[in-house]
């Protein structure tokens, strides 16, 4: 639940800083006090665009930021753990600072883009407005309310079709690609046999140019070589004319003198041993030299043969690919189309045979999860009208039909007379019919139904689904416009069952809805004629009864508003008292 929310220079509001207790908070106040602040300020929190319009007239930037328990929630945790955010006790800080240029998000003091912001509130806070209704004339929405509703038995079907509704994609996707390849590969048959038969009459081997260019460098230089390491021998080892010229044999006479003397200095015997170690490596390298010079010799016939296949390995290349193991790689491919081409035909039919399989077992999966919605829909109308009864809308009647698109190329469903178009959320299309009263039409939900009837679906809808949403918030931003009497006060009465799930934050006009209340904030506008400022207020009791009395009759001090508002914060009181949260 939301523990604290506290808004600085947002709209009217210069500085609020509110605590929130659990169960159904009420915010009431005078039309044009800054009610919808409060409701803009968590739409920040959640993610959604920050308008600079909104801040405070003289001021800078403005900021929100709550402190929110969050519950146990494994996708949520893998956000927070991704972004760093730091969580302590389960108590987690959402902030956002809107400038004139840009808006900046913390999560847990973390910087974070708005979209992290919109991830983790939709774990936490579910807003609903006036308007909401809106979001059922959306396909997926429909479909995924219901969808709720069903539970973990509706999420393991879907996950089931989901796996065989990929694995026929990807039948049919193997399918096409092997019939172009099957196509391609006759018309390129012959090309492709000459370009093999070519690869095969030079039979490249990998990594074989590497060795053929060292080879090929070798030979040609190979006088040059032969002379420099003959040149190197002698002025290490010496020559046969001066055998004492070697800078080996120089070495060996400095290390005879220098051992002469080392006995007597341990800085000079260090020297020795280096002395000693250089007229090794020296006398090695003379070996080396004298054996090398020996090894190399002028080869033209062999130069001719390394030379010419460097040229047949050469044209590959410029033809194949830019080394030997792209020409082989070339050469398996080109053998695996010819391949194909001539054993085609029985490919394709076990191909066709797999993707028949693929489909009926993605058929028989969607059968399933269309069963279950079906189920669901039945299971949820009765419950929603159950609830409406409740809201002074008795006869009225919400109906969920599934239906779905047809599609010759698409999925053959047991329960269904053809093949209808296929998603990744199975074969059902789900629209929601409203009959407000008995003897009217059933139309799609929000054509011809009033606010007020709009408003109560809404929430007979919230209060059925309450006990599979995850979210421990709720936020109803005057969904009882157009209601009052006695449907106003079943509003409150559900919005207070509700509310022993959940936190519900709701923004009213009604007094039968504010009785119902656990916590009763007030925004209240001021100004000093130059100034004007928004205050928001924690009511007591007597301050209850008070806004309740101007809620009722526009005025604090009518002693008969006073009497009706105390009934109605009675009646309030044995509503949150009779059953236990």
């Amino acid at each position: 639940m939301i523990e604290r929310l506290r808004i600085r220079d947002l709209g009217v509001i210069a500085e609020a800083d509110v605590e929130l207790g659990p169960g159904l908070v009420a915010l009431t106040g005078e039309t044009g006090a800054g009610k919808t602040m409060i409701t803009t300020a968590l739409g920040l929190l959640l993610g959604q665009r920050a308008d600079p319009a909104a801040i405070r007239s003289g001021a800078g930037k403005a900021s929100v930021d709550a402190e929110i328990v969050i519950p146990p929630d494994a996708d949520l945790q893998a956000v927070l753990d991704e972004t760093g955010a730091d969580v302590d006790d389960n108590l987690l800080t959402i902030s956002r600072v809107v400038a004139n240029r840009r808006s900046r998000g913390y999560l847990g003091g973390r910087p974070v883009p708005a979209s992290t912001l919109q991830s983790v509130g939709s774990h936490l806070v579910a807003v609903h407005g006036q308007h909401d209704q809106q979001r059922l004339n959306d396909a997926g929405r429909r479909r995924d309310l219901l969808d709720r509703f069903c539970g973990a038995a509706l999420v393991d079907a879907l996950a089931r079709y989901r796996a065989a509704f990929a694995r026929w994609q990807l039948a049919k996707k193997t399918l096409v690609d092997t019939e172009r390849a099957i196509r391609e590969g006759a018309r390129e048959s012959e090309m492709l046999r000459i370009q093999r038969e070519e690869i095969e009459r030079v039979d490249p081997q990998p990594g074989e140019e590497v060795d053929l260019r060292n080879e090929e460098m070798r030979l040609a230089h190979s006088v040059d070589l032969r002379q420099a390491a003959e040149r190197a021998h002698d002025l290490i080892a010496g020559a046969a004319e001066s055998p004492d010229a070697g800078a080996g044999v120089q070495l060996g006479h400095a290390e005879q003198v220098v051992a002469a003397q080392a006995g007597h200095d341990e800085d000079l015997a260090a020297i020795l041993t280096a002395l000693t170690e250089a007229r090794v490596m020296a006398e090695e390298a003379a070996s080396d030299l004298a054996g090398y010079a020996s090894r190399v010799e002028a080869d033209p016939l062999r130069l001719q043969v390394v030379q010419q296949r460097r040229s047949e390995l050469g044209t590959l290349f410029r033809k194949y690919g830019s080394d030997s193991s792209e020409v082989l790689e070339f050469s398996r491919q080109a053998a695996e189309k010819l391949d194909l081409a001539e054993s085609g035909g029985e490919r394709l039919e076990q191909l066709r045979a797999d993707l028949d399989a693929a489909a009926s077992r993605a058929g028989s999966a969607a059968a399933a999860v269309r069963d279950l919605r079906v189920a669901g829909a039945r299971e949820l109308e009765l419950a929603v009208q159950s609830e409406l009864t409740g809201l002074a809308m008795t006869g009225a009647a919400l109906t969920f039909e599934l239906g779905c698109v047809p599609d010759p190329d698409g999925l053959l469903v047991d329960a269904l007379p053809n093949a209808v178009r296929a998603t990744a959320d199975g074969v059902d299309t789900v629209d929601i019919l409203l009959r407000p009263h008995p003897g009217s039409p059933a139309r799609p939900v929000g054509v011809g139904a009033s606010g007020g009837e709009m408003s109560r679906v809404m929430l007979a809808l919230e209060v059925v689904l309450a006990r599979t949403t995850p979210v421990p918030v709720f936020v109803f931003d005057e969904v009882d416009a157009g209601v009052g009497g006695k449907a106003a006060v079943e509003v409150g009465r559900r919005l207070a069952r509700l509310a022993r799930h959940a936190q519900v934050l709701v923004v009213t006009h009604l007094p039968q809805v504010a009785a119902f209340a656990d916590q009763h904030l007030t925004v209240e506008k001021r100004s000093d004629g130059q100034v004007t400022a928004t205050s928001v207020t924690r009511l007591d009791d007597s301050g209850r009864v008070r806004e309740l009395s101007r809620m009722l009759a526009g005025i604090e001090d009518s002693d008969s508003a006073a009497a009706h508002a105390g009934e109605l914060v009675d009646l309030g009181r044995k509503e949150r008292e009779g059953t236990p949260r």
